[in-house]
């Protein structure tokens, strides 16, 4: 499979990225995207290093550009709700946790965050049923979210 200049670029902001090199790093995934507005992850990409720099506003930016890029894929609506969420901009978080459940039901991290979305917009019959749903599909691994979800549902009684 060839890789072309554009693949470079992306491999080395990739680089940049995870040796906390973030000005050249976003300096390259911009150019990636000038040349190929289709490469997603590298909107992605970008919405994580806004969100781990406290970025809230861009990260919002880039991961709404990445799902309005590739909409079908349910992994980007959950991580654009979750981004969301930390943005404190609940409403557009319920309806993009929504959608993203409505794409991968399966997913146990859906029911989750769309809870905590629920409790902080007070409707607490809502978000019980839906952190109740979470622990009934929720696998060991996510220990952490499981022992919250158990907090949150015990304030919720």
């Amino acid at each position: 499979m060839p890789v072309g200049t554009n693949d470079f670029r992306y491999i080395l902001a990739m680089m940049y990225q995870r040796e906390y090199k973030w000005l050249d790093a976003v300096r390259l995934y911009r150019e990636v995207l000038a040349n190929d507005f289709g490469l997603y992850m590298a909107h992605v990409q970008l919405a994580r290093i806004f969100e781990a720099r406290g970025m809230l506003d861009s990260a919002v930016i880039e991961s709404r550009a990445a799902v309005m890029t590739y909409p079908e894929d349910p992994t980007l609506l959950l991580e654009h709700g979750v981004i969301l969420v930390e943005a404190d901009r609940l409403a557009a978080a319920e309806d993009t946790l929504r959608r993203s459940e409505l794409a991968n039901p399966r997913d146990a991290r859906v029911p989750y965050y769309l809870g905590i979305v629920l409790q902080a917009l007070n409707r607490p019959a809502e978000a019980r049923e839906s952190l109740q749903r979470f622990l009934s599909m929720a696998p060991s691994r996510f220990e952490e979210k499981i022992g919250d979800a158990r907090r949150r549902l015990a304030m919720l009684q």
